[in-house]
């Protein structure tokens, strides 16, 4: 539960789920991250397998049998496991628990590192009652990589609350570039995410220096922490643009920080649905991202955005250049993103989605509750 796209997401559902229908219960892989916190201010409770750094050491089964026995006694119904580990680990205390309903997510388009891995995934989705995807993109994926049967994938898109577009006013804008000792006039460019390298920041950068040689006085923002910060650091300085960059740490308030931005960039090579696409784009703000998983399901090429290709640097300074340059562009394009988020990416429909997946699949396998 750090800070990311995915736990944010399932951090939502948690805050919102319908409590008269659910009683949702939260198990992470060893106990960690940010968020554990505030899931358990909703009232919910968080327990931990308690798994070490190989699942394959020795304890682990110990401690699947033993959470299989307390998913036993509570009459746990529904099995709902999040990102590719939790996906094995959440199959096998199911599978041992007797649990009558599993589902499990892809949010990603990641590679295998190993064919046992493939493997493993393509025995979970088996065993899953459905394979839940955030975007067509990781849809046809699964069904081609793992070879799972189309019908058994769902997708449901994430979404946007109603009320986040709230958290990144105008005010918002001016005090955090006056926090972060900003010139008011100065064009702000910027992403967010983990650092790491699936999010490409590598290739921002050298985007950064081709933009800052036509438009000196810009500077760039990178929003997040993760184990690349120090390369990342020492590559802006290696292209001369250290003093106009500026690497801002992991932060809670994301409406705010994106408030700052003239522009956003997502450069990532690999990607689900990015979540802060979706909150830059209800926030009005010009995008360019990379043409990777389900980007272009959000932004269609000069209609809400500009879509440009993956580890290309060029074509990715050349947009941001001409949506600094053309005020009337980014703001056109910026209303347009607003909108289409409005109609098609609510955060209400996800959720609606999803339990009513779940009360599908209660009929469908004739479970009481």
């Amino acid at each position: 539960m750090k800070v990311g796209g995915a736990q944010r997401h399932l951090t939502e559902v948690l805050r919102r789920i319908d409590r008269r229908r659910f009683c949702p219960q939260i198990w992470t892989l060893r106990g960690e991250g940010e968020l554990i916190r505030e899931v358990e201010g909703f009232g919910i409770p968080v327990r931990s397998f308690g798994l070490g750094e190989r699942l394959r050491d020795r304890k682990s089964l110990p401690l699947l049998v033993r959470a299989a026995r307390q998913l036993r006694q509570e009459n746990v119904q529904i099995v709902h496991c999040y990102l590719s580990v939790a996906n094995v680990v959440g199959a096998l205390a199911a599978t041992l628990a007797r649990v009558p309903i599993l589902l499990v997510s892809k949010r990603s388009l990641d590679q295998y590192q190993r064919r046992a891995e493939m493997w493993g995934h393509r025995a979970v989705n088996r065993r899953a009652d459905r394979v839940l995807a955030n975007a067509h993109a990781v849809k046809r994926f699964v069904a081609r990589e793992e070879r799972c049967p189309p019908a058994k994938i769902v997708v449901i898109p994430n979404g946007i609350n109603d009320d986040f577009a709230m958290g990144g006013s105008n005010g918002h804008r001016s005090h955090q570039r006056a926090a972060l000792g900003l010139d008011p006039g100065d064009p702000v460019v910027g992403t967010l995410g983990r650092l790491v390298w699936k999010k490409g920041h590598e290739y921002f950068l050298n985007a950064a220096a081709a933009v800052m040689r036509q438009i000196p006085q810009a500077t760039f923002v990178l929003i997040g922490d993760g184990p690349l910060r120090q390369t990342l650091e020492q590559q802006a300085a290696a292209l001369g643009i250290g003093s106009r960059v500026k690497f801002l740490g992991q932060r809670t308030n994301s409406p705010a920080m994106l408030a700052m931005l003239d522009v956003f960039v997502l450069p990532s090579v690999i990607e689900g649905m990015p979540n802060v696409v979706l909150e830059a784009l209800a926030l009005a703000k010009p995008v360019v991202v990379t043409d990777v998983g389900g980007n272009p399901e959000i932004v269609t090429d000069g209609e809400t955005g500009l879509v440009v290709p993956a580890r290309q640097p060029a074509p990715m300074a050349n947009r941001i250049v001409r949506l600094l340059r053309d005020d009337k562009l980014a703001c056109r394009l910026g209303a347009a993103g607003q909108s289409f988020v409005g109609q098609h990416f609510r955060f209400r429909n996800t959720l609606d989605a999803m339990e009513n997946l779940y009360e599908q699949l209660l009929v469908e396998k004739g479970v009481s509750h």
